[in-house]
């Protein structure tokens, strides 16, 4: 009987150990990944009341058709180096 109690309070402990967490705190830099990209794309509200656009869909709308035309001169490709380019 004592080798049963013993027994079980030995599982319990090592039960009871299992479940702690050895983990310190976390690192103060801690989500500042998440926060980033909230912050992206949240419109601030000085910005959200803005309705004064100057574009419309029908002016999109011609700029693609002259674009997908060729009447237009496409965007040139931009690079940052210039590292083996002749």
């Amino acid at each position: 009987m004592k080798t049963l109690i013993i027994s079980a309070i030995a599982i319990v402990s090592l039960g009871l150990t299992a479940c702690s967490s050895n983990k310190g705190p976390l690192n103060e830099g801690f989500g500042d990944a998440v926060n980033q990209n909230t912050a992206v794309h949240i419109i601030p509200p000085k910005y959200a009341a803005v309705k004064d656009i100057d574009m419309n869909g029908n002016r999109a709308g011609l700029a693609m058709d002259r674009y997908k035309t060729g009447n237009v001169i496409p965007p040139s490709t931009e690079s940052t180096s210039s590292i083996g380019e002749e």
